[in-house]
């Protein structure tokens, strides 16, 4: 990890609670909060159709694109968590650090956006 860097990944205060999964139940991905409630895929279609996104070029990156999408949401739209939001300014002018790939969507991305942009 850089020098000076804050690791804003699992299980920090800032780790993204929406996480990507290979579905239990049928061959697809999904994305998963810490309270078990699923986001993607509609699963009796799933199970009813000979479809599977597992293996499919991409999926796994459109999930984690969901994931980024949710945790934005759950700050900016739904404000579900004030403390975290009161926080952001912790992050402003920092470097972050997660565990996800440059190339791939990143919740730490939300987070630089918002703790720079935010006024008090």
């Amino acid at each position: 990890m850089p020098n000076g860097a804050v690791y804003v990944g699992r299980p920090t205060k800032w780790g993204n609670p929406f996480r990507v999964i290979k579905s239990p139940c049928c061959p697809t991905v999904d994305v998963i909060d810490e309270n078990g409630v699923t986001y993607v895929i509609d699963h009796d279609w799933a199970h009813t159709n000979s479809w599977s996104d597992v293996e499919r070029p991409g999926a796994w990156k459109w999930a984690r694109g969901e994931s980024v999408r949710l945790y934005r949401a759950d700050l900016t739209e739904w404000l579900i968590n004030p403390p975290l939001i009161a926080m952001l300014p912790e992050l402003r002018g920092k470097d972050l650090a997660c565990w996800c790939r440059l190339d791939q969507p990143c919740h730490a991305d939300v987070l630089l956006e918002l703790a720079n942009g935010f006024t008090e």
